[in-house]
């Protein structure tokens, strides 16, 4: 039976991953969103960080099909979310902005979509089946509600330097 967790350090965002028989597949928002599968020592090394990790986790234990259908909706949330991030970041580089630091200073559009990538990272929790997982408290859980913005902002930073 794969383990499946959830773990978070922010109100939003984390982890999502994957512990099967010689693998470690992690769809991570934690640095940027991107989809990584560890191997050996790789994979090793990343269950032993959650060990150390501060935040909070959630920890199920599925059936293989459990866990191979809640993969196949984890990467239909990310290719979702990744389109619409591209889509906010485009749309605030066509309008000349270069960073986002107060979102009622912008364009009524812009802030709409800034508040549907906020519920769609906000989603992301929900993939998990939680009547079959635990819940873990590592460590005093830091509320911030600007991830979205500060995912954007790293999207434009990146568009301008391509």
């Amino acid at each position: 039976m794969p383990l499946v967790g959830h773990c978070r350090r922010k109100s939003v965002g984390g982890d999502i991953f994957f512990v099967f028989r010689h693998s470690v597949m992690v769809f991570s928002l934690t640095d940027y969103p991107a989809t990584r599968t560890f191997f050996g020592r790789e994979a090793i090394d990343y269950l032993r960080g959650l060990r150390e990790f501060r935040g909070l986790c959630f920890l199920c234990l599925l059936s293989e099909e459990e866990a191979g259908k809640l993969v196949l909706r984890t990467i239909r949330w990310f290719d979702e979310f990744e389109k619409h991030l591209s889509e906010t970041s485009r749309r605030a580089m066509e309008m000349g902005i270069e960073r986002i630091d107060d979102t009622e200073e912008l364009p009524k559009e812009l802030r709409l979509q800034l508040k549907v990538l906020r519920i769609k990272l906000i989603s992301l929790s929900a993939l998990l089946p939680r009547e079959k997982c635990r819940e873990f408290q590592t460590a005093p859980e830091v509320i911030d509600g600007y991830l979205h913005v500060e995912m954007v902002n790293e999207r434009l930073r990146r568009l301008r330097e391509s």
